[in-house]
């Protein structure tokens, strides 16, 4: 594609200003008009004016040349940079921002659903677990209470199941299977946040005879729960 102008370089005005007004004026019309369409024109072979067009003539094309130049490596630069192919070229064009958010927003989710899967595959374990630790009726309890957490949407993460579970089978070894079972389905039937071991030890004490302690339902709620 051809430029739409004609560079007058300064270094012409000497030459230039050789030649008449209306000789100055037809050369300028003369170049203008070969740079746009190559036309030569007839001048005669010893005059002024055919050694100036001759050397201006050469400028343009020279010109024209690096012009075009330019032109090429810019097409192949940006043929480059849309080829699919390479990969390498193609990832380093610029990315539509809102595309690179819903990106984003895509790997958060799928680390969040991946910590998902992986809570669900220790929590999958929780059933093994269990009957390797307890019998078959405090299994029953235990896994009654898991679900009577999830249903209020308190499931217990790794840790927290892993100490829940040592904590009953110390409640069981000191108070007894019985016991500790029964508690933790008085917690369910109240609509309790967390198992309230401290009605074992009013148990005990009635049990006992030493029961002089009365606590109400207010003085519960303060209990420390799991």
């Amino acid at each position: 594609m051809a430029r739409a102008y004609v560079p007058l370089y300064f270094s012409y005005a000497e030459q230039l200003a050789m030649l008449s007004d209306d000789e100055r004026g037809r050369l300028i019309l003369q170049l203008l008009e070969y740079a746009q369409a190559g036309t030569v024109p007839k001048l005669e072979p010893t005059s002024a004016t055919a050694m100036l067009f001759s050397c201006m003539r050469g400028q343009i094309d020279r010109d024209a040349e690096k012009y075009n130049a330019k032109c090429r490596q810019n097409r192949d630069n940006i043929n480059s940079r849309w080829d699919k192919q390479n990969t390498n070229v193609y990832d380093g064009i610029r990315t539509n921002t809102n595309d690179t958010k819903e990106k984003e927003k895509e790997k958060k989710k799928e680390k969040e659903n991946e910590k998902d899967r992986e809570k669900k595959k220790e929590m999958s374990a929780a059933p093994d677990e269990l009957k390797k630790r307890f019998s078959e009726t405090a299994v029953s309890v235990i896994s009654d209470w898991l679900v009577y957490k999830q249903e209020r949407n308190e499931e217990y993460e790794p840790t927290g199941l892993k100490y829940l579970l040592s904590e009953i089978e110390q409640r069981i070894h000191q108070h007894g299977e019985q016991a500790a079972c029964d508690v933790i389905r008085l917690s369910m039937a109240n609509g309790w946040r967390g198992i309230v071991w401290d009605k074992i030890k009013q148990e005990d004490r009635k049990a006992n005879g030493t029961d002089e302690v009365h606590q109400s339902e207010p003085e519960l709620s303060g209990i420390i729960r799991l």
